[in-house]
């Protein structure tokens, strides 16, 4: 469906409402999370009434905004806004054990991706699996970017508060390393080791 996000409207939105509470919406043509909520799931009225203007669904509970980009970046590039469809390729979903797996052909580094997100053990938030297929164990020139906020509050090693405590993010393995950048503040990376990356949202 259609949703607004950080002021604009975006039109090829997949909502997600899991058994657990938990809901998200993921922008498929830039194979990223939109926002993310806990309780009802979703407010499509105005989808159909008066004929569907604005046309768009908004979440029924309280939801935590997310910076809506492609996660993944080459080291030492920007983390662009958003990406064209030559240079992020949607190739579907497929079902596993009964969740979406997003697909996605990813040319500037010659990978496919799959994006798994699955609620994580306590029902606290989700567990993000990225897997890169063509890679080695040994590639070690991309980048997970697993958040952009305005403040970036270290709790402990792989645990980080962002957006005012709003949302924690959580992984282990290579430490991060945060960036100042002039649209969102600070942007936290992690370098991708091997070819899977896995992390939690917790909020």
């Amino acid at each position: 469906s259609f949703t607004f996000h950080q002021g604009k409207k975006k039109t090829h939105v997949i909502h997600l409402g899991d058994p657990t509470g938990l809901s998200y919406s993921y922008d498929l043509k830039q194979g990223a999370l939109l926002q993310t909520w806990k309780g009802k799931f979703l407010n499509a009225t105005q989808m159909w009434l008066d004929r569907g203007e604005p046309q768009t669904a908004e979440p029924m509970g309280l939801n935590v905004v997310m910076d809506g980009k492609f996660p993944l970046v080459l080291s030492s590039q920007a983390q662009p806004d958003s990406v064209d469809a030559t240079k992020l390729v949607y190739k579907g979903y497929k079902i596993l054990h009964g969740r979406p797996v997003y697909m996605y052909d990813w040319p500037a580094a010659s990978l496919k991706v799959e994006d798994h997100i699955n609620p994580n053990e306590n029902g606290t938030g989700w567990l993000r699996t990225i897997n890169l297929i063509g890679t080695s164990p040994q590639k070690s020139n991309i980048e997970v970017v697993v958040g952009n906020s305005p403040d970036v509050v270290e709790i402990n090693a792989g645990l980080l508060a962002l957006q005012g405590m709003g949302y924690y993010v959580q992984w282990a393995g290579a430490p991060a390393v945060i960036l100042n950048t002039q649209s969102s503040g600070k942007q936290v990376r992690v370098p991708l080791q091997g070819n899977s990356f896995t992390y939690q949202l917790i909020w």
